[in-house]
């Protein structure tokens, strides 16, 4: 009879520490889902075009200079997906770019991560398909120059 009272608190034991577990598990789901960063207003989003990544993948942008062409960014939409795509972040937001070099293949601007309430400067590389953002680290600050026209010091 000792034993089967023993087997008895046992398995209310465990019960009670799988629905604690299982209402803390729900308690830090909620949490996140409230902490989730939402969009501001204030800007429009980037809708990419729906095009198998292999078609994309060689593509470099071509600057237009039509006005009725440019997105609210300041550039070419082809421009701004590529740059888009080199962030590595398709929904990031874009503002102020210029585009600047002989080929037009450097650009500038502020862009503002999905991930983040704020913007940041940047600069785009579309040889080497890389998008270095004024993170504090000092890469930003040595290519800075190539903005203003001038070659990198």
């Amino acid at each position: 009879m000792t034993h089967q009272m023993g087997d008895a608190m046992s398995r209310k034991i465990f019960l009670v520490a799988l629905a604690l577990v299982a209402a803390l598990g729900a308690l830090i789901a909620a949490l996140l889902i409230r902490s989730a960063p939402s969009a501001p207003l204030e800007t429009s989003s980037v809708q990419l075009p729906e095009q198998p990544a292999a078609e994309l993948a060689g593509t470099k942008p071509m600057p237009m200079g039509e006005p009725a062409e440019l997105r609210p960014s300041g550039i070419a939409p082809e421009t701004e997906l590529e740059i888009l795509r080199d962030a590595g972040d398709p929904a990031a937001k874009l503002r102020g770019v210029k585009l600047a070099g002989d080929r037009q293949q450097i650009a500038c601007g502020e862009i503002m991560p999905t991930n983040a309430r704020k913007y940041a400067r940047f600069i785009w590389l579309a040889e080497a398909n890389k998008v270095v953002a004024d993170d504090g680290r000092g890469e930003f600050a040595q290519l800075a120059p190539l903005c203003d026209g001038k070659g990198l010091p």
